[in-house]
């Protein structure tokens, strides 16, 4: 499997919220927000001609490399330039309108997507730094069997499947069994790729 380090995957893909958390989350921010000021500049001096369909591209880019703060200020810029452009050019307004519908729900599409897809990367890493040993009680845990009956199917003590099952919490940063159960199907998909797609015999400790 690839981690967020792989030459692949940042050679290609630009995962999302990639610059959350970095350096250079509000310098974007700030970039894009001037992208989208000159281009409130250049549909004021254009009235004839709807620039404003190009402040899609840094909003869009935005929602999807962007912290949540950040993304949000880019977002009230974009209001803000969608609203002044309404005032300035009565004569464009219902192009204006409709460009500014779209841009709206293409971003907050953007971001939710970013947003999920986020999310179910850095639980797949998580789940992929388990053990086989603890992939396979996080597993039945994830099920709703007790520790007792998990020990029993592994052939492994109960203080045992305890010990990997907190090994397990602080890997995925849980605290609750009822987390570990609504992650259940992500513990299988990531089982099923260390295993390579096939199954194996359990091992005993």
């Amino acid at each position: 499997m690839k981690t967020r380090g792989s030459p692949t995957v940042g050679r290609f893909v630009v995962l999302p919220n990639a610059l959350v958390a970095g350096p250079w989350d509000l310098p974007a921010a700030i970039l894009c927000s001037v992208l989208l000021a000159g281009i409130l500049v250049a549909e004021v001096l254009t009235p004839h001609a709807v620039v404003g369909a190009l402040g899609l591209l840094p909003l869009l880019g935005a929602m999807w490399l962007l912290s949540n703060r950040s993304a949000a200020l880019v977002a009230a810029t974009g209001l803000l330039v969608f609203a002044t452009s309404l005032w300035l050019e009565p004569i464009n307004r219902l192009t204006i309108v409709v460009v500014g519908v779209a841009t709206c729900v293409a971003a907050a599409v953007t971001r939710l997507q970013a947003t999920a897809l986020a999310r179910s990367l850095s639980t797949g890493f998580r789940v992929a730094a388990l053990t086989p040993r603890e992939s396979e009680v996080a597993t039945l845990a994830g099920q709703a069997y007790t520790a007792a009956e998990i020990g029993a199917r592994l052939h492994i003590g109960e203080r045992t499947v305890e010990t990997h099952l907190a090994n397990t919490y602080i890997k995925l940063r849980i605290s609750s069994r009822r987390e570990l159960i609504r992650m259940a199907s992500r513990l299988d998909k990531g089982k099923e790729r260390a295993a390579g797609g096939g199954s194996r015999p359990l091992k005993t400790d």
